[in-house]
């Protein structure tokens, strides 16, 4: 088969499924596609779901939103100054169209690829990449916005798909340049093995009841770790709480901010338990410098047994703790990570080296 064949065959089954699309009923569309359609107008839509993102406050939520934003502009960039140039391909006859789908202002641009696919499908998959959390909760909506351009009768189904496919290469593109956390390289802190325990059972927590967001985690703490023990206690409660704790399971952890973290870790490696942290302070540096930004994180850590050694004075004299995190640190982290814990063992620096816990030696 000739590429002039091929081409006129490909173009003869985008035109069916467009007939096809345009002459059927689809049941509420009429009331949601076109707006949804015109809302993602020059991306306002997506800047728009970026700057709510941005205004949750969390650190994960705002890289997910810029990363979705540099997405998008790369597949704009591309879609407009590369793929419309190369393909000009005229936009869809409107007969087929019932009126009261079509847009009122018919863009004048080709068809061939549709930037509003390219778009969307760049935003979600930025997103999705930096959080599949947040990449879930907007699927729909690009999907939404991809399928109006068919709907309105402004692109072809194929001028959807290519742009689809444009918009998902330039998120991926940008995670090339600019990788994810999860990707980042391990700094610093070596691997330390700690049991692994996915239901949260010989799991003590201890939560400073005084701290700003510790109460509010107690929920997803219980429901991702149902057979964890968990110890709510007022502020001058946590040493003693905390010692206790750390006698009493397999692993210490607490939920606080960085004062209350620094006093567990001072009893966990004493004690010789790993330590699990669940943010619950309003800066959570110290949760921050083992690759933990919430709940769910140190909970995964919990599950794979994924922990990291920390040598407090920062000589790598040897393992004195056994923390759960991702085993990576942002760049730039691990600096301020030995300095908040060496300030907090400083005036009675431990003699020797503590071996992080291993499930066989505890008798």
């Amino acid at each position: 088969m000739t590429y002039s064949n091929w081409h006129k065959r490909l173009g003869a089954r985008d035109q069916a499924v467009f007939d096809f699309a345009a002459t059927r009923h689809w049941p509420a569309a009429e009331a949601v596609l076109p707006r949804l359609s015109r809302a993602a107008n020059h991306g306002v839509l997506w800047f728009t779901a970026a700057a709510a993102l941005g205004a949750t406050g969390s650190p994960r939520a705002r890289r997910a939103a810029v990363r979705g934003v540099a997405s998008l502009a790369l597949a704009s960039l591309t879609v407009n100054t590369v793929a419309k140039r190369a393909v000009r391909r005229d936009r869809p006859l409107l007969d087929a169209v019932p009126l009261v789908r079509q847009l009122k202002r018919r863009p004048i641009t080709t068809s061939f690829p549709s930037g509003h696919s390219a778009s969307a499908a760049a935003f979600v998959t930025g997103v999705a990449l930096e959080s599949r959390t947040l990449g879930a909760l907007l699927a729909p909506v690009g999907f939404s916005v991809a399928a109006s351009r068919v709907y309105t009768g402004v692109h072809y189904p194929g001028d959807v798909l290519v742009g689809a496919a444009l918009g998902v290469g330039a998120a991926f593109a940008v995670r090339g340049l600019v990788p994810t956390r999860t990707r980042l390289p391990a700094h610093g802190l070596p691997h330390a093995e700690a049991p692994a325990l996915p239901d949260g059972r010989d799991v003590v927590v201890v939560i400073n009841r005084a701290s700003g967001k510790a109460l509010s985690r107690v929920a997803l703490m219980r429901d991702a770790l149902p057979l964890a023990e968990v110890v709510e206690c007022e502020h001058d409660e946590v040493p003693a709480a905390l010692e206790k704790a750390a006698r009493r399971g397999l692993v210490l952890g607490v939920c606080g901010g960085d004062g209350t973290v620094g006093r567990a870790a001072e009893v966990a490696a004493r004690v010789g338990v790993p330590l699990a942290v669940f943010p619950g302070g309003a800066s959570n540096r110290f949760a921050r410098g083992l690759g933990i930004e919430g709940v769910q994180d140190t909970c995964r850590a919990l599950v794979s047994g994924d922990a990291v050694r920390i040598d407090p004075a920062g000589t790598d004299g040897g393992p004195l703790l056994g923390a759960f995190g991702r085993g990576v640190l942002g760049r730039g982290a691990q600096p301020e990570l030995v300095r908040m814990l060496r300030a907090r063992w400083a005036p009675n620096m431990l003699p020797g080296a503590l071996t992080v816990y291993r499930p066989a030696e505890r008798g």
